[in-house]
């Protein structure tokens, strides 16, 4: 009987410790990085895309109200993709198999919920709008025959949204996220290619300065 009392006691202790929570600061910010694992999501079938790995690093911001928060983010990022043309595609076009590379600023403005929050680690999900704009490419002009408009290949500005599954370990926060594109990446109907949009795996550390 004591067995029981003692384990009963265990189990309402343990669930009392879960459910117990610290009310987090206002606001905090830190620096984050990590790895991409991006594609492109293509409108044709004169191409295959497979995912690349790059790299993300930057900033944050969180606004906390409640189990409620806001996280602006400002990101250097790398994506890609690594793609095969097939044959025959249109005679300005080398077939083969490439890699594309992408420089981006990303900044997603991010809305997430605090699923389960206590003293030992917190669970968030979150998803929102994201601007990107490209720096620079690479890898267009190793397949176009025709090199005179190889910046038009890439879309300075791309709209699209992330979302994703947070955990934050004390000062820690760790996020997984998927990122995708409303609007087309990159635009290659001149030669057959059609108009990719961008798919992109996220995982990042961050550090909570505040």
């Amino acid at each position: 009987m004591l067995k029981k009392l003692f384990l009963v006691s265990l189990f309402l202790g343990c669930i009392q410790l879960t459910q117990a929570q610290d009310k987090p600061p206002f606001f905090t910010f830190g620096p984050k990085a990590g790895v991409n694992f991006s594609t492109l999501v293509r409108d044709t079938r004169n191409f295959s895309a497979d995912y690349r790995l790059g790299y993300n690093a930057g900033l944050f911001l969180r606004f906390n109200v409640g189990r409620l928060y806001i996280q602006p983010e400002g990101i250097f990022s790398t994506k890609g993709a690594s793609i095969t043309i097939n044959q025959s595609v249109d005679p300005d076009v080398k077939s083969g198999k490439y890699e594309l590379k992408l420089y981006n600023v990303d900044i997603p403005v991010l809305i997430g919920l605090t699923l389960i929050q206590n003293k030992l680690f917190n669970i968030r999900v979150f998803g929102g709008p994201m601007a990107s704009y490209n720096l620079n490419g690479e890898g267009v002009k190793d397949f176009l025959k025709e090199t005179g408009s190889v910046e038009e290949a890439y879309k300075k500005a791309v709209l699209g949204y992330q979302a994703g599954l947070g955990l934050d370990l004390g000062s820690f926060t760790i996020d997984a996220r998927y990122e995708g594109s409303f609007t087309e990446t990159g635009d290659w109907d001149r030669v057959n290619l059609g108009k990719p949009k961008g798919g992109l795996y996220q995982l990042s550390l961050g550090l909570k300065i505040l």
